[in-house]
């Protein structure tokens, strides 16, 4: 599944959405705490290649 290009651009998609963003930033009041950086952080597009990376490594080692 993480292999999967159409999987890989949906969640591509999602990570880049304003809306999905403020929601997680709203769930966490430790994100809320740290202002306009989280939001910058977490728009950009070195954070979200980040999260992939992190998330392939992590399924990798634990496949389900």
């Amino acid at each position: 599944m993480m292999n999967s290009p159409e999987f890989l651009q949906q969640m591509s998609s999602l990570m880049s959405n304003p809306a999905v963003l403020e929601q997680a930033l709203a769930l966490n009041p430790q994100y809320a705490a740290m202002g306009p950086q989280a939001r910058e952080i977490f728009q950009s597009e070195r954070f979200r290649q980040m999260m992939f990376a992190l998330s392939l490594h992590f399924w990798a080692a634990f496949p389900c």
